[in-house]
């Protein structure tokens, strides 16, 4: 399912992939946290910023960010580059040109 198409970029939700990571989520707090990550990736599947941002931006608690947080990392729906910014599993959502996919599956399998 595409669901943003341009003539350079688009952005792509894989169904199954997708409902599966949504099966974790248990109530629309948790919803709203996983869809404002989703919405603010780069084009290298990055979502940059602090969890208490996150809670700012969505009106959701802290605790509750926390906790979706790590939910989506044992899911392996995303993996921590580093304090500020993580990586989505290109397997679930991918932003881009076509030619990206691949390269962002290395680099999702390298991060530790």
């Amino acid at each position: 399912m595409i669901i943003k198409n341009t003539t350079e970029h688009f952005s792509k939700v894989f169904i199954p992939e997708f409902t599966n990571a949504l099966k974790s989520v248990s109530n629309n707090q948790r919803l709203n946290v996983i869809l404002y990550v989703l919405s603010n990736l780069d084009d290298n599947n990055i979502f940059v910023g602090t969890m208490q941002e996150v809670a700012d931006n969505t009106r959701v608690s802290y605790k509750t960010v926390q906790g979706t947080f790590k939910v989506m990392l044992k899911q392996n729906i995303l993996k921590k580059k580093n304090n500020f910014s993580f990586m989505v599993s290109p397997h679930l959502l991918m932003r881009g040109v076509p030619s990206t996919k691949m390269r962002l599956i290395r680099e999702f399998n390298e991060i530790v």
